[in-house]
């Protein structure tokens, strides 16, 4: 019987930039300069839209429980972010770069695909956005599980080994056989 891992890593882009930070390569000079640890600060990603200026594509948990959302004005976002804050971290505003998401989801397919499964697939998603459709880039990485799970002793052997092979990563995914 076929056997699939599913990889969701959850909120993509803002999990890329952490672990960037966390390995020095922050996404621009001056901001790895004025904040040392990212993951104090509340993080919101942008983009510019022609008719409605910088919007919000996508907030930390931390940003989001201070009410900030995708969709709305990255202005007012700040805002609600910068005001209600518990701490002293100033939130971080960081245009969405998905070329770089990208670039990451392939580098983390390819360590799967030499430490866990020959066979890893990244989600794919429709060319155009639809009514229902609420990702704008892909979140989950699929391995076939066939004829690997005895260099792992069992299941839970590979769901450890891919723990193991995020965490390296700097990431944290939900992981699911089915």
């Amino acid at each position: 019987m076929k056997r699939l891992l599913s990889i969701w890593l959850r909120n993509w882009p803002i999990q890329r930039l952490k672990s960037e930070w966390h390995r020095g390569d922050a996404p621009d000079p001056l901001l790895n300069a004025a904040y040392t640890d990212p993951s104090a600060a509340p993080m919101i990603l942008w983009k510019n839209d022609p008719r409605r200026g910088r919007l919000v594509v996508g907030c930390c948990a931390a940003a989001r429980d201070r009410g900030a959302r995708p969709g709305i004005p990255l202005a007012q976002a700040g805002e609600l972010v910068g005001v209600s804050r518990a701490s002293a971290a100033s939130p971080i505003a960081i245009e969405h770069d998905p070329i770089a998401d990208s670039i990451a989801m392939e580098r983390l397919a390819e360590i799967l695909q030499n430490r866990i499964s020959p066979l890893v697939a990244v989600e794919s998603l429709g060319k155009r956005q639809w009514a229902g459709q609420v990702l704008l880039e892909p979140e989950t990485l699929f391995c076939d599980l066939s004829g690997v799970t005895h260099l792992f002793d069992n299941e839970i052997g590979i769901l450890n080994a891919t723990h193991r092979c995020l965490g390296e990563f700097g990431v944290v995914g939900k992981l699911a056989i089915a």
